[in-house]
């Protein structure tokens, strides 16, 4: 008879902080399927992307915005991002840029596709296979792989060109290099908020090629910035600005400043 082993109770599971749980995700004993259909960013991708399985639909939008309010990105993303083919997690790390179901299996962030109407059955179709490999009863369910159409795919050149810089000064000169409508869009995308949240230095980067995923979540938290120019204290989870969301952000020069290697 084969051994199946016990999840722990949901209680014990989902305690503590949202890092402790998605650590606990990662290193589950048992395959944890994601279902992704819809917006799925932050907090959101954290829950999702540390799982066995990613099942996103044609609806799935995913992204890591926090630098947008100045924030380091969080959630493990210090783990994951590096992971991404070539300088794609810099990329989508620097700029909070979103990606559909396309980029998000070119990327590994997904790891199948199931059309949205036939979603719903997916639980049940896993709970009626118990014998069977999740891998194959996702199969079972995919309709077409749209990973063919995925944009990023397209750019992956200038992407790996631009954001595989050594420094944040060099990324932009290269981007302005480029002079191409990627790249435009790229630079307007990395806004200063977002360059202030990569100021500080971050080691956890230069370190997740090798660290064990629940390491990824320690050194996420000092790396937030504190941006100064909204006065906000202690880097709290909200959005920096005035009410009419045009915040008056003083950004010094990106100059040389160099990224971890």
């Amino acid at each position: 008879m084969r051994h199946r082993l016990r999840p722990p109770p949901w209680d014990a599971f989902a305690a503590g902080t949202p890092g402790r749980r998605n650590a606990r995700i990662a290193g589950y004993p048992v395959p944890v399927v994601s279902l992704i259909d819809g917006l799925c960013m932050g907090g959101g991708l954290g829950l999702s992307v540390h799982g066995s399985f990613r099942v996103v639909t044609e609806r799935a939008v995913l992204a890591m915005p926090e630098t947008g309010i100045g924030f380091f990105p969080g959630i493990g993303a210090s783990y994951f991002l590096p992971r991404l083919p070539g300088a794609i997690g810099m990329y989508l790390g620097l700029t909070g840029q979103r990606i559909d179901a396309a980029d998000a299996l070119y990327t590994g962030l997904a790891t199948h596709f199931v059309p949205a109407d036939v979603l719903d059955t997916a639980g049940d179709a896993l709970a009626d296979s118990p014998d069977e490999p999740v891998d194959v009863v996702l199969n079972r369910l995919a309709g077409r792989s749209p990973v063919a159409e995925s944009r990023l795919a397209e750019v992956r050149g200038d992407v790996d060109f631009a954001f595989g810089a050594s420094s944040l000064g060099e990324i932009d000169k290269r981007l302005r290099h480029l002079d191409i409508p990627w790249a435009a869009a790229a630079l307007g995308a990395w806004s200063p908020p977002r360059r202030r949240a990569w100021r500080s230095p971050t080691p956890c980067w230069s370190r997740a090629g090798s660290a064990r995923c629940a390491s990824a979540w320690r050194p996420n938290s000092p790396s937030r910035v504190r941006p100064s120019a909204a006065g906000l204290p202690g880097g709290r989870p909200c959005r920096p600005g005035r009410k009419n969301r045009t915040p008056a952000w003083q950004c010094a020069s990106l100059g040389g400043r160099t990224l971890p290697s």
